[in-house]
């Protein structure tokens, strides 16, 4: 069988056992492209197509990110393909020699091993299903279905500024960085890349990263020298939204050359001068957080924490201990963002969503030292002093009196409305 399980990364292949006495043997690009090389001994096509398989599979064991169902760029799938390439063009050379009678004989052999696989599991399932009678919970929705409904078209809104974007193409390198709150819509429209996505990572699912949300929310220096950018598309809503310190950065000419305006719309060149800038970073960026946080500390990411929000942070702190229990496969991380188990260890930090409180700690430590409309992050311990002033909230409960007596807990909750007071 040509494997196709997308979460199998065996070059020589593997055996998967089916219910019903049904096994598939999944043939790996080693094996494959190894019988290609072995049938029309000495073909050069057959041996560039060997050849490029087993480059795509070196650089799929090299990088060797997390797998993701359906992905297109993954390189162990381009070594599978070149393999399959090979091997049925060394098939169609050995056949072309083989004597008529014969070679009809083969034929059948090779197309009853190629649709065997696909049959028999179906098969088997049907035969089981008229020996036991119909049964509705083999109707259930299952992870091809998932599968293609991912990779189903995404509507992308039209940008806004043709004045701009034909700016962006006729006067600026194919290969420059354009910031702007519509990457999508501005790489359609302008076809340059938008580096919004996480660093070091290969996806084909808008995802953006904690450095392209510190670029948008406070033109931060630090993340646009790490994402690259060149060039500034902003908005009268974007901009009126940037700190003070941002707004005046933007409109000064040492910093940021205006290169074309198109109402509400306006491009700027980044001048060597602000990347340069030496400014402390905005207490609500990612780059505040990362730079309070020390190497030696612990960090522990809550299940509560939405996947993307969860990734934010550990991009964030990488070179902290990170705990927590956090898949990274669905965006395709190049550089595997590594969790342990939490067990018996105490955190310095703990990621919560901003939604949550960690009410079990004392009434001192509830209030995070960093957080933003997605996460909280608390300091349970201590041992790292806060960086930004505690939110406001409209509501909340305060626990306070816990008692626990004859496997039972008593306590007083306090509720606190100030929608009223604002």
């Amino acid at each position: 069988m040509w494997h196709e399980n997308p979460a199998s990364r065996q070059p020589l292949g593997e055996l998967e056992e089916l219910s019903g006495g049904v096994g598939l043997l999944g043939m790996g690009p080693v094996v494959v492209a190894a019988v290609a090389v072995l049938l029309p001994w000495r073909s050069p096509l057959v041996l560039l197509l060997a050849a490029s398989s087993g480059a795509f599979l070196l650089a799929a064991l090299t990088l060797f990110y997390e797998p993701f169902p359906g992905d297109i760029t993954r390189m162990d799938g381009h070594a599978r393909n070149f393999a399959l390439v090979a091997v049925l063009l060394a098939l169609g050379i050995r056949l072309a020699t083989v004597r008529s009678g014969y070679r009809y004989a083969a034929a059948a052999s090779l197309i009853a091993l190629v649709t065997w696989p696909t049959a028999a599991s179906p098969a088997r399932a049907l035969s089981l299903g008229l020996e036991r009678g119909a049964q509705l919970s083999i109707m259930s929705r299952g992870p091809r279905e998932f599968h293609e409904w991912f990779q189903g078209r995404h509507a992308v809104k039209r940008f806004k500024s043709d004045t701009i974007a034909d700016f962006i193409r006729e006067h600026t390198p194919a290969d420059a960085r354009v910031l702007s709150p519509h990457p999508d819509a501005l790489t359609i429209a302008a076809g340059r890349p938008s580096a919004s996505g996480f660093a070091h990572l290969l996806h084909i699912i808008v995802g953006r990263g904690p450095e392209y949300n510190d670029a948008l929310r406070f033109l931060e220096p630090a993340a646009i020298r790490q994402l690259g950018i060149d060039y500034v598309h902003a908005t009268e809503t974007c901009t009126a939204e940037l700190p003070n310190c941002a707004q005046q950065w933007l409109v000064a000419p040492e910093l940021f050359e205006l290169l074309a305006r198109d109402g509400a719309d306006a491009l700027y060149r980044v001048r060597p001068t602000f990347l340069n800038l030496n400014a402390p970073p905005a207490r609500g960026s990612f780059e505040a957080l990362r730079r309070a946080i020390p190497g030696t500390a612990s960090v522990y990411i809550s299940p509560d924490v939405e996947l993307r929000a969860a990734l934010r942070i550990a991009a964030t702190l990488p070179h902290a201990q990170l705990f927590g229990d956090f898949q990274t496969s669905i965006l395709h991380m190049l550089s595997r963002l590594r969790a342990e188990p939490l067990d018996d260890h105490e955190p310095d930090l703990v990621d919560t969503s901003f939604r949550l409180a960690p009410a079990t700690s004392a009434f001192t430590a509830r209030r995070p030292l960093w957080w933003n409309d997605g996460i909280a992050v608390h300091a349970p311990t201590g041992t790292i002093p806060y960086i930004m002033d505690s939110p406001t909230t409209h509501f909340s409960v305060r626990l306070s009196d816990v008692r626990e007596q004859q496997n039972r807990i008593s306590f007083t909750a306090t509720f606190i409305d100030r929608a009223t007071d604002r």
